[in-house]
């Protein structure tokens, strides 16, 4: 068992400040998908969506995925809003879906001016349907769900202790 959590929801759920959040309070290493990605072709996201496509930026992806089941343990993972769809997802960790409402999500990327970074924004209502669509994809591919919305930030970092934990005790019995 690799003992990694990875965050999977929609941009602008809340992954990457939750799994920041949680690795001050326990001192988990964290990465993100679309850091390393951005790193290793030297370009924003949306750089890479539109010189070279959705397909190779979903390519490079899998490459990520790959990475992290082969070299990394015992870390939290906050990815992309289309990571669920890598081959390889329930073998790289726990998979915990980061679920908040589209109005949430559509508040929090107004407030920060995030829509000109993203790739797959185009107008609110072809939003809605990706997020419609996506939702139920993450369902299907997450072990565990926290909606975000429901509750504090203390008690989300709480629940996502409570996973990992989980999973140290399970390594250990397994073993």
């Amino acid at each position: 068992m690799l003992n990694n959590i990875i965050l999977i929801g929609f941009m602008g759920s809340g992954k990457s400040r939750l799994a920041k959040d949680f690795s001050k309070k326990i001192g988990i290493n964290i990465i993100d998908t679309d850091n390393i990605i951005e790193s290793i072709e030297k370009k924003e996201i949306k750089d890479i969506f539109s010189e070279n496509g959705e397909q190779y930026f979903r390519d490079m992806e899998q490459l990520v995925a790959n990475w992290i089941q082969d070299d990394l343990k015992n870390t939290l993972i906050s990815s992309g809003g289309g990571f669920h769809k890598v081959i390889n997802i329930n073998q790289l960790g726990r998979v915990v879906f980061i679920d908040s409402s589209f109005e949430n999500i559509l508040k929090h990327l107004e407030k920060k001016s995030e829509f000109s970074k993203r790739p797959l924004y185009t107008d609110k209502k072809s939003l809605k349907e990706l997020y419609d669509k996506r939702r139920i994809e993450y369902i299907q591919a997450a072990y565990e769900t926290i909606k975000v919305d429901l509750y504090t930030d203390e008690e989300n970092i709480n629940r996502l202790l409570e996973i990992h934990e989980y999973d140290i005790i399970q390594k250990k019995e397994d073993n």
